[in-house]
């Protein structure tokens, strides 16, 4: 949750972020899925933090990360088992 930005972000197992209106619900924006989330994707749970402006996941055994001011913008990603 992004008390700044008045946003609630989730990420799912194939590296989808979206975003929700902290006050409506509403959906505000959301990420493609990754092309690849790795091995474990369906056994590992995803995981969101915000860091600073950044929003952090991870999704299998891939680490993304998306400017919320450009959530369009294709993710950064990289493998976190390398």
């Amino acid at each position: 949750m992004s008390t700044a930005r008045d946003e609630i972000c989730f990420a799912n197992r194939f590296g989808r972020l979206s975003a929700l209106d902290g006050a409506t619900g509403g959906e505000l924006w959301r990420t493609d899925a990754l092309d690849d989330p790795g091995d474990i994707a369906a056994e590992a749970p995803p995981g969101v933090l915000l860091v600073d402006d950044a929003i952090v996941a991870v999704a299998g055994d891939t680490a993304l990360s998306v400017n919320p001011h450009e959530p369009k913008a294709r993710p950064s990603a990289s493998a976190t088992g390398d």
